[in-house]
């Protein structure tokens, strides 16, 4: 039988010392792809690196296998460069400074299917929740996705929260539909968001979120929300009004009638444009001033850096402090 390899395709339009070089580099192209989404990058790197100042010294592989070796090592950098860029950035979090969070569901796809996989969820949310020190003071529950608002007591609360409800949810799930692997789309997305300005901002475009939807011709419609016990004082254990709530009015018949007023102020496209914005970029969401202490508190960014626009202009100058000649 002919020897179909691709050494010996190759052999047929070159000379064997070529293809063998060829394949050869195509194999470890391959493989330093691979390592782009592999914990042995930085070994990966130093061992192609050491082969390559190897091959100079020596010139052991011809002048073919040089340039392809050259090229590997090369790709070797690039794959590095790629890696530590994709790396996960910390999340900006201020113990008592509230969160809104989105979860979906793996390709969109439905993560509720019946009541008791709602009713499930909060239960085990509401468990998470106590357990790590975390106040949800608004949610929705959707078909195929999550939103909460919570205010996390420690640095490390909201994380822990996430874990712990996603281990018990993803495991009832998957037993009671006889699937296995993830239910989730990648981490959840989470946006520090500023009390002051975008607190009850954020808790109408979630609360509102089946209406968008179309689901739904008012809140009040949909069952699996906090709106019934913000907006309408039905008893809800898992919900923890936050401080700004209580502002809204001296008895919680006012504090009622004001949240119900929020909602008949149409949200601005900008806004909601804002909101998705942050919250799926996962930067903080508020004025500059707000950014301003977030960042000094962090020691971090928080918003991304300008790209493009003309470098010498003076706006671009004074932007980075530097005075125009």
């Amino acid at each position: 039988m002919r020897d179909m390899t691709l050494q010996a395709i190759l052999s047929e339009s070159m000379s064997d010392e070529a293809a063998y070089n060829l394949v050869n580099f195509i194999g470890t192209l391959a493989c330093t792809l691979e390592c782009i989404y592999c914990d042995q990058i930085d070994r990966y790197h130093r061992k192609v690196e050491e082969e390559f100042y190897d091959s100079m010294a020596e010139n052991q592989w011809g002048q073919t296998g040089l340039i392809c070796h050259e090229i590997r090592f090369k790709l070797c950098l690039f794959s590095k460069q790629v890696y530590f860029s994709m790396a996960r950035q910390p999340r900006f979090i201020l113990p008592g400074q509230p969160q809104h969070v989105i979860q979906r569901g793996n390709n969109r796809q439905a993560i509720f299917v019946t009541t008791r996989d709602y009713e499930f969820y909060l239960e085990k949310l509401m468990d998470a929740a106590s357990e790590h020190d975390c106040q949800i003071h608004a949610y929705v529950l959707m078909t195929n996705h999550v939103h909460l608002l919570v205010s996390p007591a420690r640095i490390d609360g909201l994380g822990k929260m996430m874990q712990m409800l996603g281990r018990y949810y993803v495991q009832y799930f998957n037993y009671n539909y006889q699937r296995t692997g993830t239910l989730w789309e990648g981490r959840y997305k989470s946006s520090l968001i500023s009390s002051e300005q975008y607190l009850f901002t954020c808790m109408r475009y979630i609360e509102l979120n089946p209406l968008r939807a179309g689901m739904v011709n008012d809140p009040s419609e949909y069952d699996w929300s906090s709106y019934h016990h913000n907006a309408l004082g039905k008893t809800n254990p898992l919900i923890q009004p936050h401080l700004e709530y209580y502002k809204l009015g001296t008895t919680r018949e006012d504090q009622h009638r004001s949240y119900q007023a929020l909602f008949e102020i149409p949200m601005e496209l900008k806004i909601l444009h804002e909101i998705r914005e942050a919250t799926n970029k996962c930067w903080p969401l508020g004025d500059s001033q707000f950014k301003r202490s977030v960042a000094q508190e962090l020691a971090r960014r928080v918003e991304p850096v300008a790209k493009g626009g003309d470098r010498k202009s003076k706006k671009y100058l004074e932007t980075i402090k530097i005075n125009p000649v």
